[in-house]
């Protein structure tokens, strides 16, 4: 009933409740079932010293990408990601 009333009369607030949702469930998927790291630090990045040697190696990379990063672009990646 409730997903019935907010899919009519807020469907923003549902689709947004429903997005969270499906992000909260597949990071806990990947964490938790596949063990997949969800953070540089896990992966033995104990620093933010090399982002930017980091961040133009993978910006060149990113050259003819459906959405080119540029190299500030993924820093705040990296930054996010720490």
């Amino acid at each position: 009933m409730a997903e019935a009333l907010y899919r009519k009369y807020r469907p923003q607030v549902f689709e947004d409740v429903v997005g969270q949702e499906a992000i909260e469930r597949t990071r806990r998927f990947f964490r938790d079932d596949l063990h997949i790291p969800m953070t540089l630090r896990e992966v033995g990045i104990t620093t933010q010293d090399k982002f930017d040697i980091m961040a133009e190696k993978a910006a060149k990379g990113s050259v003819g990408s459906y959405v080119p990063l540029s190299k500030e672009d993924i820093i705040g990646i990296f930054k996010a990601a720490f």
